[in-house]
Formats: structure tokens, C-alpha cells, sequence
């Protein structure tokens, strides 16, 4: 019967198209939608599955012909001596989507037989594809996540998968979940520079790809412990490989690392070694190490590199402080000295050399660098002039790694979060010279840090701030959010609103983000140049204020008098976070709490956020 299906499918395919010219009518596409299974004969619209004898490709996801823009197929048993199959492509164009997932029990062999080229396209021509292998996978010819295909494609290896490929190229998503996953690639394996390539350890490990060929290292890097906290000094074989970025010289590896949702302490970052062994002769492992950090005091320029771990730092034999707009001050420099030379001390570059070997910081050491940091008043509110770098060089390492920098107290160019983070207080500040108004903040936690349960947090909404217009919105471990539903709350310069103990002190992460939206307030702004200032003076003497120059205009320049005006925006802005203790003022600024005429961008918020039943935590 299965002869006869194919028997027919070749005639109706010959004699649709006149021949085998067409080469479109090549595609055997899924017409089944979502959810089917690969031996479902008519799902697909040969008739049968792809054939590799037929040179077909099997095409899952695409408007072509009678197929399923959205297609999900399923392999449920092991098809390896039943099927030829051919080429597989995955979401073929923009807007098209195609998965296949290949259960624990499946399996399936993209056959290379002189008709069928055996490769497996994942995402192609701007569509989404979708590989998830808990079972086998034998690939004769090429892995392959285009650069053109949508960013959402993904391949994904978990479970005790067992999948083999004559190579690989994935410079979408690629997903190694767990430590059985047993992955073996003949030639080269090219992780691209646009892709995110994700290991998933668990309490059992990493699971190492074998790479008989060159292991070409791009893109990022991302680390994930789901269920486990890992400790500094474990190392996991990721790739075993004949060669790693042999074309490059020196290799550049991933260009970066997020280890974003993982819980590690201050300064412990994962770093990226090559050493001798495996089965290929190169071992790329990743380990996790103490890096020293540079604690920044905002108001006083002063610089410390610290050791916040429990152990010695790396040894460093090198680091370089650097600013572009030229906020560094070299009088104001303490280096180390001793063993240590500087090298050409300048406000955009300050930098020591050890000669003579190189130095670790003991747990909780320290070495102070002086006041070294000058940051120029920004000329408008927002105005990032917070640019200094802090990197240092491990001792055989040809390539700088870039440093923490922590900050503490008040920013000077926009609203500062700070967060003790022994105890879990918090407060918003406004250390800049600027008055805003603001009706939206948000507080994000990757690690799941914040603890906004049982009268921990004290919101603006429990404050009853703003005759009890702010709300609470999507508060949970991860993030806390307040919006205020009419007008907007003016926090003159020296403000500071205390927040409560949102920080989970006992088990919390530094990794806190702030963001908040403005709101515009036009009064005393009589020039229009979005800023109340002695511009603004000068137009009310000369009669342009609303009222031309009547005591209640004035009223209204004097007590807005340097304030930002950036009109209703929906976007949230970018606070700083700074941890260090609560701090009691900030000169002589004080909270003003007062209504906004204009409209505030809460109102375009309540659409997205969705408010807690009751308005308050219980």
C-alpha cells in the first residue's frame, strides 16, 4: 500500500507541474496544522511523509500551496527503517512558523542519497523554526539555523537526546537543556556572531557537544542554573572539539556571557577557558570565578576595588580605569604602587602595571584608589555622564575582562533606587537639579531578589500618597510596579520617598533595575523650550506669560522653577540603582507631592498593567 501512496504521489506531483523543472513543486508540505503526527499520511500533501527517493523536502510552516502557515509535527516512534527522509525545512518565510518535535520514544534519519541533500533548515527566509529533540535525530548533512530566518527559531537538545549531523551552523537560538543530552557533529560547529547559544545545567551537570571538527564561537552565551546555585571554582565542559576558533586569531570566542537569571554573588562571573583534552583534544569549559569589583562613591569621586566574596579574587597583574568624555582626575588617584607602574595617567585612562607577578584580593579585601572620579554636571535631566570602565587582566591572558563598577549614593543626572541591601530598605531619590514629575515606576529582579509580601514594601499606594491615586500593578517576587492614575508627583531636587524593605536582604541578588515614566507639566514654561528657567522670568517681565505677567504667573515660574518638561511620555525611563545604606538627605530638596494638569502616561499604562484586586497586598 505504502509503494502505491508513493506510486501515485510522484504522478500527481509529474503531472501538476509537467516535470520535475519546478523545482517549488519539490516541496512535500504539511497540511495538517498543529498537533499531528509525521505518519499521518494525509497531512501531507504527497499523500505520504517526504521521501528522500522522490528528491523532495519536507516543509513544515508555509503558505505554499494548501499548507499551514502554523505547523506542529510530532514524531512519536522510531521511523529510522520505515522512512527515507529528506531535506526538513522548519517556517519557510515571514510570518510562517514550523515545529517538530521529536519525543523521547521518536526518531528520524535525514537521509543524504545522492538525491536528497540530507540537511535540516530551521527557520528560513525570515520564518520561525522550531526543533525541540528529546529522542534521536541522525542528520547526514547540515544543522542549519539560518542568519536571514526569524530571531524566535530555536533548536533545542534536551532530555537524553541523541542527535548526530555531518555539521552545524546555528546562529538563531540553540538550546542544550540538562546533562544527558548526547550531541555529535562530524565537522565544524559555527555558534554565529547574531545567535544566543543557552546552556541549562542542572545538579547533574552540562552536557558536552563532541565536535570532530573546528568549534567556531559567536554571539552570546547564556547561562542558566533552573535548579541549582552554582559555587565559585566549578568548572563544566561545554564542547569537546578538534579546534576551537581555529581561523581566528586570537579566537574571539562569544562576545558575551548572560548569566542574567542566575543567583551568584557580587563580583562572581563566568568565564570562558580553552584547555588540552576530551576525546577531540580541546576542551571549551566554563567556570565560575571571583572577580574584583569597583565600588564608585557618586558624591565623593572616591574608587575602591573590593573583593564582596568569600574567597581570593582571580589574580589580576593589570587594570585600567577609562572614561570617553574625560571624567577621570589624576591628582585625585591613589595608586597602588610598590610593585605596580603606572602608565601615562590621563582624564580619559588611568591604568597600573604589576612587574613582577600579580595580585588576589583576600576575602573582603580592599585597596583604595583614592578620588579619582570627577563626573560633570549633566546639562539636562537624563543626561548619562556616568562612563567609567574598570577591566583587568589575568595573568597569561592576552585580553582584558571587563569589571563590575557598583555605585553608591545619589546619581546627579537622573532618579536613583537605593537599596540597603543588609537590611532590604529602600527609597527613591532625586539627587539631580532638575524638578520632575513622575506617574509610572517599575522595580525588575531576573533572580526573583524583591519581597513585596507581608507589609515589606511600602508603597506609594499604602502610603496613600497622592490622596490615594497611586495603585499597586503586577507585584510579585520578580517585580514590583505603582502607577499613578491622574496628575503626576513632583519630586523636587533633594527629594527622597522612602519605599520600605522590598529587598530580599537574606537571599537577594544585586541585580535590581528602576525604571519610571515623566509627566509634563507646562506651568511657568512660558518660552515653550520644555524648561522652566530664567528664560521663562524674562518672558513673564515682557508680558508673554498666559496671563501677560500677572502674580499668579509668576506664582507658577517660582515654583516650578527648574524643572524638566518632556511632554506625556509613554516610555519608561532608565533610573540608577545604588546599594548602600538609607540616607537621611540629600541637601536641602524636599518631597512635593502635587497634581499635574496635563494627562498622565498612567492612563496609557492601565491598559497593560493589570491592577491587584483591592488595590493593596493583603
Amino acid at each position: 500500500m505504502k509503494a502505491l501512496l508513493s506510486f501515485v504521489a510522484a504522478l500527481l506531483w509529474l503531472g501538476a507541474v509537467g516535470g520535475p523543472a519546478q523545482t517549488h513543486a519539490q516541496d512535500n508540505i504539511w497540511t495538517g496544522g498543529v498537533g499531528g503526527n509525521w505518519t499521518d499520511n494525509f497531512s501531507w500533501n504527497f499523500g505520504e511523509p517526504p521521501n528522500a527517493d522522490f528528491d523532495s523536502r519536507g516543509v513544515i510552516g508555509t503558505d505554499a500551496g494548501s499548507g499551514s502557515p502554523i505547523g506542529e509535527v510530532n514524531v512519536t516512534s522510531d521511523l529510522r527503517n520505515s522512512q527515507k527522509t529528506p531535506e526538513i525545512r522548519l517556517g519557510d518565510g515571514v510570518g510562517q512558523s514550523g515545529t517538530l518535535n521529536i519525543a523521547s520514544n521518536g526518531a528520524l534519519h535525514i537521509l543524504s542519497n545522492g538525491i536528497s541533500t540530507g540537511n535540516f533548515d530551521t527557520g528560513f527566509d525570515g520564518g520561525k523554526g522550531f526543533l525541540n529533540v528529546d529522542g534521536i535525530l541522525e542528520i547526514d548533512g547540515r544543522l542549519f539555523a539560518a542568519t536571514e530566518g526569524d530571531s524566535a527559531s530555536t533548536v533545542t537538545l534536551r532530555g537524553s537526546a541523541q542527535v548526530t549531523a555531518g555539521s552545524a551552523f546555528l546562529d538563531q537560538r540553540f538550546v542544550v537543556e540538562g546533562a544527558n543530552v548526547n550531541a555529535r557533529f562530524n565537522g565544524n560547529l559555527v555558534l554565529g556572531q547574531g545567535g544566543v547559544s543557552t546552556w541549562r545545567i542542572t545538579p547533574a551537570g552540562a552536557s558536552t557537544l563532541d565536535v570532530g571538527g573546528n568549534a567556531d564561537l559567536g554571539g552570546v552565551l547564556k547561562v542558566e542554573f533552573p535548579s541549582s546555585v552554582p559555587s565559585v571554582g566549578q568548572v563544566w565542559n561545554l564542547i569537546d572539539s578538534a579546534t576551537v576558533d581555529n581561523n581566528e586569531s586570537p579566537g574571539s570566542g562569544f562576545a558575551s556571557i548572560d548569566q542574567s537569571t542566575v543567583r551568584v554573588e557580587l563580583g562572581q562571573r563566568f568565564a570562558l577557558q580553552t584547555v588540552a583534552g576530551g576525546s577531540n583534544g580541546k576542551l571549551t569549559q566554563l567556570a565560575l570565578e571571583q572577580h574584583p569589583v569597583l565600588v564608585v562613591d557618586r558624591s565623593t569621586g572616591s574608587a575602591v576595588i573590593q573583593n564582596f566574596g568569600s574567597g581570593a579574587t582571580v589574580p589580576f597583574d593589570a587594570y585600567v580605569l577609562s572614561s570617553s568624555n574625560g571624567s577621570l582626575s589624576p591628582g585625585g588617584w591613589n595608586p597602588i604602587a610598590g610593585t605596580w607602574t603606572t602608565a601615562n595617567p590621563s582624564a580619559n585612562a588611568l591604568s597600573e602595571l604589576h612587574t613582577s607577578g600579580s595580585q588576589s584580593l583576600a576575602a573582603g579585601g580592599s585597596i583604595d584608589l583614592g578620588t579619582p572620579i570627577s563626573y560633570a554636571a549633566p546639562s539636562s535631566f537624563g543626561q548619562n555622564v556616568e562612563d567609567v570602565r574598570f577591566r583587568f587582566a589575568k595573568p597569561d591572558d592576552t585580553r582584558f575582562t571587563e569589571g563590575t563598577v557598583l555605585y553608591t549614593g545619589a546619581s546627579n543626572s537622573t532618579l536613583t533606587l537605593n537599596v540597603d541591601p543588609n537590611t532590604g530598605e529602600a527609597q527613591l531619590l532625586n539627587g539631580t537639579d532638575f524638578t520632575v514629575a513622575i506617574d509610572v515606576y517599575v522595580v525588575k529582579s531576573a533572580t526573583n531578589s524583591l519581597d513585596p509580601a507581608n507589609g515589606a514594601w511600602s508603597s506609594l499606594d499604602d502610603q496613600n500618597a497622592e490622596s490615594g491615586l497611586w495603585h499597586e500593578a503586577n507585584v510579585n517576587s520578580g517585580v514590583i510596579s505603582e502607577l499613578l492614575v491622574t496628575g503626576g508627583m513632583t519630586l523636587a531636587p533633594g527629594a527622597i520617598v522612602p519605599l520600605g524593605t522590598p529587598f530580599d536582604a537574606a537571599n537577594g541578588i544585586r541585580d535590581l533595575s528602576f525604571e519610571f515614566t515623566v509627566v509634563e507639566s507646562s506651568a511657568g514654561n512660558f518660552n515653550g523650550d520644555q524648561r522652566v528657567d530664567g528664560a521663562d522670568f524674562l518672558a513673564w517681565q515682557r508680558g508673554e506669560s498666559p496671563n501677560s505677567g500677572n502674580a499668579g504667573d509668576f506664582a507658577a515660574w517660582e515654583g516650578n522653577f527648574g524643572a524638566l518638561l518632556t511632554g506625556s511620555d509613554t516610555h519608561l525611563l532608565q533610573g540608577k540603582v545604588s546599594y548602600g545604606a538609607m540616607l537621611a538627605s540629600l541637601g536641602s530638596g524636599t518631597l512635593a507631592a502635587a497634581a499635574v494638569p496635563e494627562p498622565a502616561t498612567a492612563a496609557i499604562f492601565l491598559a497593560s498593567l493589570t491592577l491587584l484586586a483591592g488595590r493593596r497586598r493583603r
